[in-house]
């Protein structure tokens, strides 16, 4: 591309970065990533949420939620997708006291939980056996 006197764009990156983590190379989109902001071009939210859903695919959850807190680090404001993906990982691994907290979060920076955080959220308390919080959520969503 450099040789044609085009540079490459966070669109160009963000395209190598979702392939490389669709066939689950996070590793090498992390290198990707990291290249992208030496050279100055900034991440936006389709750069972590690629990443993110990535991690989360792969059981590094850990992983996941410090790529969400180095995304609000980066000033990049994580959307309902961002955070659904978290939040289904979490509540599938049976992690639903990190799933309320992380709806919380969401939130407390202006996200609106929609359908699938709900969803996400009533399969997660009611596989948890958690019965009582899914109740509760059932008739928060009601009123």
């Amino acid at each position: 591309m450099h040789d044609r006197g085009v540079s490459p764009d966070a669109t160009t990156y963000n395209a190598l970065i979702d392939l490389l983590c669709k066939q689950g190379k996070i590793d090498k989109a992390i290198s990707l990533f990291e290249l992208m902001s030496r050279k100055g071009i900034k991440p936006d939210v389709f750069t972590f949420n690629s990443l993110i859903d990535c991690f989360c695919k792969l059981v590094k959850l850990t992983e996941a939620s410090q790529y969400l807190q180095k995304m609000i680090d980066c000033g990049v404001s994580p959307n309902v997708v961002t955070y659904n993906t978290l939040l289904d990982a979490l509540c599938k691994k049976g992690r639903t006291l990190e799933a309320l907290n992380l709806v919380q979060a969401m939130i407390d920076h202006g996200v609106k939980p929609d359908i699938v955080t709900y969803n996400s959220l009533m399969h997660g308390l009611c596989c948890s056996g958690e019965w009582k919080e899914a109740i509760k959520l059932l008739n928060m969503m009601k009123s």
